[in-house]
């Protein structure tokens, strides 16, 4: 199967690219995922390493809903879009 990843901010800077489509066996998880990312673009652990997603404010998107649940199973043609939470005044 495969899911196509748009990255903004700090994980655009790091892929060098806006996006990439990704293949995936079947069932793949979201975790799984972000666990392939990181294989692909060491750098990203920082952010996406199970122990440091949440206290690095990461921000991944499904479609038009945030990601609550990394145990989530992918589809095939899922769209992600992975930011990092920012905040400002």
């Amino acid at each position: 199967m495969k899911v196509q990843i748009y990255f903004f901010g700090i994980f655009r800077s790091i892929a060098v690219k806006p996006e990439q489509t990704i293949e995936l066996f079947e069932n793949a998880s979201i975790r799984e995922l972000l666990d392939l990312l990181i294989d692909q673009y060491p750098k990203m652990a920082a952010f996406l390493s199970a122990d440091k997603i949440k206290k690095s404010h990461v921000l991944l998107v499904r479609g038009e809903k945030p990601v609550l649940n990394y145990k989530t199973r992918l589809t095939d043609g899922d769209q992600l879009y992975l930011f990092i939470m920012l905040a400002g005044g």
